[in-house]
């Protein structure tokens, strides 16, 4: 919604803001997490928000992702994957930029797992996004609910 309210807000030069195309991005941006289902999220969207039949085609995830991260005013992207194969899609298709981004990587040494190494971690991350600076996580699953919560108490209600 927040995206939304964003991209419909009012101009000076009162342009027409072609609206099925703003929530179809917002749609996909903001829940796009399940590529198969996206085409039913955007019908029932759509349909709940202006009762048109209207079938939106959901947008290129790596499409997305790009715009995502070069959006000033967007969210903390999180992209959870069940393996690292992501990470070289992202560097393939130039979505990041390997010299520009920081790879904190886990291993499963018990030191790993302590609390001050969990919150190096943490610190680290968020000085990352304080400075607007890439963080890429691999192999840190004992760091997610710290995350969670880290994100949750720095958001502005």
């Amino acid at each position: 919604m927040k995206f939304l309210q964003r991209n419909f807000k009012c101009n000076s030069e009162n342009i027409e803001i072609d609206f099925q195309s703003k929530v179809r991005l917002g749609v996909c941006r903001n829940l796009g997490g399940i590529p198969d289902q996206m085409s039913n999220i955007l019908d029932r969207f759509l349909q709940n928000v202006t009762n048109d039949t209207v079938e939106l085609q959901p947008l290129p995830i790596v499409d997305l992702l790009q715009e995502n991260l070069t959006d000033v005013e967007s969210r903390h992207l999180m992209l959870l994957t069940s393996d690292g194969s992501a990470l070289d899609i992202l560097f393939q298709e130039k979505i990041l930029n390997i010299t520009e981004v920081d790879v904190i990587f886990g291993l499963d040494f018990p030191l790993d797992n302590t609390d001050v190494h969990i919150c190096h971690n943490i610190t680290h991350i968020k000085n990352c996004m304080e400075h607007g600076h890439p963080v890429v996580l691999l192999h840190l699953e004992n760091l997610y609910e710290s995350l969670y919560d880290m994100y949750i108490s720095s958001l502005n209600f």
